[in-house]
């Protein structure tokens, strides 16, 4: 990378490890060899901040600064699709659920958003009242968990079925 390593992720199986950068790149990495495997990955206009690495370890998704997440086909080295732009804030935080079926992403102006995990079509939004820093699916993927500076806030994932309409209350 150019810059930065701004986060990273092992591939389910433990043979690759993927790096986030404020270069606007993702580079993958052979673990036993250490040398990077391909190019570096490039699709956003500005820092990639999160990474997350599909349970079956095929696909890659990155949320940016540019408000942007992209899908990457890890077998082919590229981008699945376009740059999708959903968030209204610079995306900090990026997770999958269990079994791959969905993407949690949380952004800087509190915005919350669920994924479709093979597609990106938004399945649902919420809003809360802080940055969020960090997000994560309970294990059995029925529940969100998001962190911001301030607290956390916790919410059920059937409960965030309808896009751009707030869910919950900020507890």
């Amino acid at each position: 990378h150019g810059d930065s390593v701004t986060g990273v992720a092992f591939s389910p199986n433990g043979k690759l490890l993927v790096t986030a950068s404020n270069d606007n790149t993702l580079r993958v990495w052979n673990v036993q060899t250490g040398a990077p495997v391909g190019k570096p990955l490039t699709g956003h206009r500005d820092s990639i901040k999160c990474l997350a690495i599909s349970p079956d370890g095929r696909r890659i998704v990155s949320g940016a600064w540019d408000n942007t997440l992209i899908l990457w086909d890890v077998a082919r080295g590229r981008p699945a699709g376009p740059p999708l732009a959903g968030h209204d804030g610079l995306i900090r935080s990026v997770a999958y659920s269990g079994d791959g079926s969905l993407i949690v992403t949380g952004d800087w102006k509190g915005g919350v958003r669920l994924w479709d995990g093979h597609t990106l079509a938004e399945k649902g939004y919420q809003a809360v009242r802080y940055q969020i820093w960090s997000v994560v699916f309970s294990a059995d993927s029925e529940h969100i968990v998001t962190g911001s500076g301030y607290n956390l806030s916790g919410n059920p994932v059937n409960q965030m079925v309808a896009p751009r309409c707030p869910v919950l209350p900020q507890r």
